[in-house]
């Protein structure tokens, strides 16, 4: 028993080791390279990585990870469109030279979310959630279905569902949700009237207040307790975690 534990070990801290060489490999980063140039957008966001981290013998580069990353986000990949549009929100762009933008932050986090990625349902729900009740509910629920959808089960640990229950919404799965639910959140994202604006005046176009969209009592809006105070902002990021910055804690999470 205590031979096969140890061989197990053995051959874990083996493959653990491999991985840390191939990122030395700078072979590896000359391939990465020529195939980003050649138009691969999985290729241009792990280059992107690379020159964020230094990784496959080169060099660490904020223009040239801002390049790469940019790029791959433009040809659709939503994992980049998630970490480019990261970069307009909360500071997080200053050492690449960018400015917070709500525009193009919520262009490239909704491009991200219509794309299937989680963490960017969770930053959109996290973003509307002190300006727009709704819309906060809507992208909440969203993440949570995309997971139903992908695991057949609610996570009840999942910071999409904890905040729904601090909002004092009853969160139920997309097949379990009355019809009009979806039918209710077609709104019109298109409201900021300042590239720089913090405070977004909002066209309201959203839904009826309630999440469940019942007739009954129990679930109306009066009956949703509005006064509990907001949670504070926690952040998803499924990239390799990098330390505090601008004195806040942000949460890592891998979807």
């Amino acid at each position: 028993m205590n031979r096969r534990f140890f061989a197990m070990i053995a051959i874990m801290m083996a493959s653990i080791l491999n991985c840390l060489a191939q990122l030395d490999d700078p072979e590896t980063g000359k391939r990465l390279i020529q195939e980003a140039e050649n138009g691969n957008v999985e290729s241009q966001f792990r280059l992107s990585n690379c020159y964020q981290y230094g990784w496959y013998g080169l060099s660490k580069d904020n223009q040239l990870r801002l390049k790469w990353l940019k790029k791959a986000a433009e040809q659709g990949h939503a994992e980049a469109q998630y970490n480019y549009g990261d970069l307009f929100k909360y500071g997080e762009g200053k050492e690449y030279g960018l400015q917070d933008d709500n525009n193009e932050y919520l262009k490239w986090m909704h491009k991200a979310a219509e794309g299937g990625y989680r963490s960017a349902m969770f930053s959109l729900g996290l973003y509307y959630e002190k300006i727009n009740r709704n819309k906060a509910i809507y992208w909440y629920s969203k993440d949570l279905d995309t997971y139903y959808a992908r695991n057949s089960k609610i996570d009840e640990t999942d910071l999409s569902y904890k905040h729904l229950v601090e909002m004092g919404v009853d969160y139920s799965p997309q097949s379990n949700r009355p019809r009009n639910f979806n039918e209710d959140f077609n709104y019109n994202d298109n409201h900021i009237n300042s590239p720089n604006s913090n405070n977004a005046n909002i066209n309201n176009n959203s839904p009826k207040e309630d999440c469940t969209a019942s007739s009954s009592a129990t679930t109306t809006p009066s009956n949703v307790n509005k006064n509990v105070a907001p949670p504070k902002r926690t952040v998803r990021r499924n990239v390799p975690v990098k330390t505090n910055r601008i004195n806040k804690t942000r949460v890592k999470v891998r979807r």
